[in-house]
């Protein structure tokens, strides 16, 4: 028997979750609170294709996992980091543009955005930033 996966970081903290067969969609399955048996997801209603889906599904959803996506977008939609987001956008354009002009590949491109992303935040002393930031920032546009 596997060891519990952590919930939120905290080792040895067993999943709130279960997941089982669907009854009406063999070979799907579905999430369910572990406590009521309760239906909590089941992939709008047509079941996760594999077991080892719906458990990723149960973790980022109800392990802690949606939160700090949400939390990261929210932070891209605070006023003070407007000039920040801004930088980004326009940095990327221009790196695009120039990559098209050049016949150039874009790959690396994220990586590359990321990194710039580390140093506006240090040399403009945003500390609050989170690298883990960067990946939520196109979900902001």
């Amino acid at each position: 028997m596997a060891l519990p996966r952590p919930v939120n970081g905290i080792p040895g903290t067993d999943a709130p979750f279960d997941v089982v067969d669907m009854l009406d969609r063999p070979g799907r399955f579905e999430i369910v609170d572990k406590e009521t048996g309760e239906i909590i997801d089941n992939a709008n209603g047509y079941g996760y294709k594999t077991k080892t889906n719906a458990y990723k599904a149960g973790w980022f959803k109800f392990g802690g996992g949606k939160k700090k996506v949400d939390d990261a977008v929210a932070w891209w939609h605070m006023p003070e980091h407007e000039e920040f987001s801004e930088w980004l956008r326009e940095k990327r354009d221009f790196l695009i543009d120039e990559c098209r002009d050049m016949h150039m590949q874009l790959d690396g491109l994220g990586k590359y955005m990321a990194e710039q992303a580390e140093e506006y935040a240090k040399e403009h002393g945003i500390d609050d930033y989170k690298p883990e930031y960067f990946k939520a920032w196109d979900k902001k546009l």
